[in-house]
């Protein structure tokens, strides 16, 4: 899979490229009706995002590409079809992620 589907990349739920932790990333967010959030994002460019938080459980899947995630003092590689749950814990951060061009992940 090169790109996500054509129905899933609706420019209604596009998020603002300015609210992005990751420049050339495009990001797409759904709202479920529990309030639950899902987000999808595809990078142009090899990127290493900016140090950020969550105040939420999250939970990562690579599905093209590669996706890297230091947490701590760990580094999380993630390929094709690999998958990262972190618990959401006070204080917890990414101090950093990184993706190569191409990589589609959510």
């Amino acid at each position: 899979m090169k790109d996500f589907p054509e129905f899933m990349n609706n420019e209604v739920n596009l998020i603002n490229p300015d609210k992005q932790n990751t420049k050339d990333v495009k990001g797409y967010f759904f709202q479920g009706a529990d309030d639950s959030q899902m987000a999808y994002w595809t990078s142009s460019s090899d990127r290493v995002s900016k140090k950020h938080t969550h105040d939420f459980d999250e939970y990562l899947v690579c599905v093209h590409g590669q996706y890297i995630v230091y947490f701590k003092n760990d580094e999380f590689i993630l390929n094709q079809g690999d998958e990262l749950f972190i618990q959401f814990v006070s204080g917890k951060y990414h101090y950093k992620t990184s993706c190569i061009k191409g990589s589609d992940f959510h």
